[in-house]
């Protein structure tokens, strides 16, 4: 149930809380996706329930991205290549640079070469939420204040004080961590599936198969090492990819219900 509710509900379900479409276009756009394929917004488009700058426009609001807009400034992608690779994260996860890459917008020497040079390396979690537009300054100086007195990680106090969203918390940790975050497309069926001792020994699940790597589900970047391991199981590499508790353990329950207490 979690899998298929999973692979486009979520893009949808945000676009209809946010008033941008309906209830019956979200079912109608999941219809014809499954039938035709193409990603989630761009069925929209072509069913006219949505124009391409209302896309743009919640994409932007949504999940600006920092590195993104960097990547705009330095002239490494248009507007509309960012925003199709932000679309295209938004269901498939990963990083913003292999969604570029995929799309055929740059290559990976390219994206490789920004990364080592990008200036926000070391840029804590509150900075990024604070350049991303998503909490101001005075809500950040409230959760660090909070954090100064009482203890805990600025992630969970941010969210406990309700100024920033779990999935906004979540991917300004990804990026932090060098990680992309899953999406909403999940192929449980055609992934192979780690032996359930190694995916419990380091609370990981693939989720998603690509054509030269596994899409891997972890709740904490996993180190080089135990990556070694887990490859060690596959045919193909890795890529980590951050998940909350709450999508870790649904997973979980679809990956090894039969393991399940």
């Amino acid at each position: 149930m979690y899998a298929s509710e999973s692979a486009g509900n979520r893009f949808g379900g945000r676009l209809v809380a946010a008033n941008y479409i309906t209830q019956e276009q979200c079912d109608a756009a999941l219809a014809y996706q499954a039938e035709h394929g193409d990603l989630f917004g761009a069925t929209l488009v072509t069913l006219g329930f949505l124009t391409k700058e209302k896309l743009d426009e919640f994409l932007n609001q949504g999940q600006r991205s920092w590195s993104g807009e960097r990547m705009l400034r330095d002239g490494l992608v248009t507007r509309d290549q960012l925003n199709n690779a932000l679309a295209f994260q938004e269901e498939n996860g990963g990083r913003l640079g292999n969604a570029l890459v995929s799309l055929g917008y740059a290559t990976q020497e390219r994206i490789d070469r920004f990364f080592r040079n990008s200036a926000d390396a070391g840029m804590r979690l509150g900075e990024r939420l604070t350049m991303a537009g998503q909490i101001d300054k005075a809500d950040l100086d409230r959760a660090l204040r909070y954090q100064e007195a009482s203890g805990g990680q600025l992630g969970e106090i941010l969210l406990s004080l309700g100024l920033a969203s779990p999935e906004q918390v979540s991917r300004a940790i990804a990026s932090q961590l060098g990680v992309g975050r899953v999406g909403h497309k999940f192929n449980f069926a055609d992934a192979q599936k780690l032996p359930y001792d190694v995916a419990l020994r380091y609370n990981a699940i693939i989720i998603n198969t690509r054509e030269d790597s596994y899409l891997l589900a972890v709740s904490a970047k996993l180190s080089p090492e135990s990556v070694a391991d887990i490859e060690s199981y596959l045919d193909k590499p890795v890529e980590q990819v951050l998940a909350t508790m709450t999508e870790i353990e649904n997973f979980w329950d679809t990956v090894y219900p039969d393991n399940q207490s």
